[in-house]
C-alpha cells in the first residue's frame, strides 16, 4: 500500500509538471509592442494614481535605490496591447533596464487596467529575497484587495512597501506566503494544493533555466538529471533506471540549448532574431545584460539591469 501511495504522489507530480509544459508553451508569440519610455521610478500611464501619491513615491523610490542600490519601477497602463502580462512585463523590463548593470537588481510592478491584471517581475539577483511566492503573496494579500475597493492609491503604496520590506527581509506578515490548509482537507483546498504544486514547478523550472543559461559547460544539465533519476530510484529501481536514462540525455539537450541560447542573448541584446531559439516569459526570459535605461524630465533612467524571469501574477 505505502508503495502504491508512493507511486501515485509521482504520477501525480509528473501530472503537474506536463499540464505546465503545455499550458505554458502555447503562451502568445511576441508582438511588436508599443512600449513608453519611462518618466521616473513610478509612471502611470493609465492615469489610476493622483499626482501625490506618484509625487511621493517617486520621492521614495530615489531614496530606497540610494540607500540600498536596487531600483524598483511601478508602472501602469490602460491595456496589454493583446498580449499575456507576464510577456508585456518581460518585454518592458528588457527595454526600461530596470536595476544595476551586472547585479539585476531591478523590480517591476506593473498593473493593467483595462484587463484587471497585476505582475510583479524581479530581476535575477534579486530572486533570493523576493521570491515567487512572496511575489504572490503580496499581490494576492496587499495590493488586488485595494484595488477591488477601487482604492488605487493605498493599493500602489501598500505594494511598494510590502516589496522594499521584503527585500530588507523586514516583510510584513500580510506579504508573507501562508501555509496551505488543502494538506488537512479535501475538496476546494485540496485544489489550492494542486495551484502551489504548478507554481512551485514553474519557480524550479525557471530557475534551472536561469542557472543553466549562465554557466559555460553544458553538462550540468545531465548531471542534474541523473541526480532526479537516482531520487526516483527511492520509489521504484526500474522507474528510476528509466529516468536516469531519459532524464540525463534530456538535460544535456536542454542545457545545451539554454546555454546557447543565452550567449546569443548576450552577444545580441534585444535582438530576439538572433537567439538560437527565443526564450518566452516561462524560461526566464530577459536575460538581457542591459544598457542604458532612457528617460525623461529629470529621470536619468535605470541602470542597465536584466529581469530574471521570476515573479508572479494576479487579477482583481
Amino acid at each position: 500500500m505505502a508503495r502504491q501511495a508512493r507511486q501515485k504522489s509521482l504520477l501525480t507530480v509528473l501530472a503537474i509538471l506536463l499540464i505546465a509544459v503545455v499550458a505554458l508553451g502555447v503562451s502568445p508569440a511576441f508582438a511588436d509592442l508599443k512600449l513608453p519610455q519611462p518618466t521616473g521610478y513610478v509612471n502611470d500611464f493609465a492615469g489610476m494614481l493622483s499626482s501625490g501619491t506618484v509625487n511621493e513615491l517617486n520621492g521614495r523610490l530615489g531614496e530606497y535605490e540610494k540607500k540600498s542600490g536596487n531600483e524598483i519601477a511601478v508602472v501602469t497602463v490602460k491595456d496589454l496591447q493583446g498580449t499575456t502580462v507576464e510577456d508585456f512585463a518581460v518585454r518592458l523590463f528588457e527595454k526600461w533596464k530596470i536595476g544595476k548593470k551586472g547585479k539585476d537588481n531591478g523590480v517591476l510592478l506593473l498593473i493593467a487596467k483595462d484587463e484587471r491584471k497585476v505582475r510583479i517581475e524581479v530581476g535575477y539577483g534579486l530572486e533570493p529575497d523576493l521570491t515567487d511566492a512572496r511575489s504572490y503573496s503580496i499581490i494576492n494579500t496587499v495590493i488586488t484587495p485595494k484595488l477591488k475597493a477601487n482604492e488605487y492609491d493605498q493599493g500602489v503604496t501598500a505594494g511598494v512597501d510590502a516589496i522594499t520590506k521584503t527585500l530588507s527581509g523586514e516583510a510584513p506578515s500580510a506579504a508573507d506566503p501562508q501555509p496551505f490548509q488543502g494538506i488537512r482537507t479535501h475538496g476546494r483546498n485540496f485544489n489550492g494544493l494542486i495551484y502551489f504544486g504548478f507554481f512551485l514547478i514553474l519557480g524550479v523550472f525557471q530557475w534551472l533555466v536561469s542557472v543553466l543559461g549562465r554557466t559555460k559547460s553544458w553538462w550540468l544539465g545531465g548531471v542534474l538529471g541523473g541526480v532526479t533519476g537516482l531520487a526516483v530510484m527511492l520509489f521504484s529501481v526500474m522507474a528510476g533506471i528509466i529516468a536516469i536514462a531519459l532524464l540525463v540525455p534530456v538535460g544535456l539537450l536542454f542545457d545545451f540549448v539554454v546555454s546557447r541560447a543565452y550567449e546569443a542573448r548576450k552577444k545580441h541584446p534585444g535582438d530576439r532574431s538572433n537567439a538560437i531559439t527565443p526564450i518566452p516569459w516561462w524560461a526566464g526570459g530577459g536575460w538581457g545584460p542591459g544598457g542604458s535605461g532612457g528617460g525623461g524630465g529629470d529621470f536619468g533612467g535605470f541602470g542597465g539591469g536584466g529581469s530574471g524571469g521570476g515573479g508572479a501574477g494576479g487579477d482583481w
